[in-house]
């Protein structure tokens, strides 16, 4: 799957293996996974200098090595709002909502990007905790739930042994 992301898990074991030796074919044909993987995290860990005989960071170690800082991003994946990020910034904390913050940015600094660029920065920069679901578990028979659409009608036993309306 192109886009997809690797597990930390899996990515440790790629990393393992290749502390091992083992030839990048080998590794994905082992995993189910393209040699592209195998070859991008044998450059990464190089950089990193993760493969260097030593034991493998934990997983919460290696999950923040991964996450690449806001520079290190290609500049495809790059915001164009982050050269004026302080001033963007400045300006949120002074209240200032994102339409005017976008509208000062393309006059004072010829900003060519659009405004849904700067409401998804100030998102990203303002993300609060993430949302949840909780379910909740209760005895049989205390609640209903209730589906609005298409209802037929139904019939029901009466007292007595007739069944549904007009029995006698």
């Amino acid at each position: 799957m192109a886009g997809r992301r690797s597990p930390v898990t899996d990515i440790r074991e790629i990393l393992r293996r290749l502390q091992l030796g083992e030839p990048d074919r080998r590794i994905a044909r082992d995993l189910g996974i393209s040699r592209n993987p195998v070859a991008h995290y044998r450059v990464w860990a190089a950089r990193h200098g993760v493969l260097t005989g030593g034991p493998l960071p934990d997983a919460a170690t290696l999950a923040g090595l991964l996450e690449p800082a806001p520079t290190e991003r290609p500049a495809h994946e790059q915001s164009l709002v982050e050269p004026l990020r302080e001033r963007v910034l400045a300006l949120h904390e002074r209240g200032v909502e994102g339409q005017a913050i976008w509208q000062l940015l393309v006059e004072q600094h010829g900003f060519t990007g659009s405004y849904s660029s700067v409401k998804r920065f100030l998102r990203r920069q303002t993300a609060g905790p993430g949302r949840a679901t909780l379910r909740l578990e209760v005895p049989p028979g205390e609640e209903a739930q209730v589906d609005f659409g298409f209802a037929a009608s139904a019939s029901i036993p009466r007292a007595g042994g007739s069944v549904g309306p007009g029995s006698s």
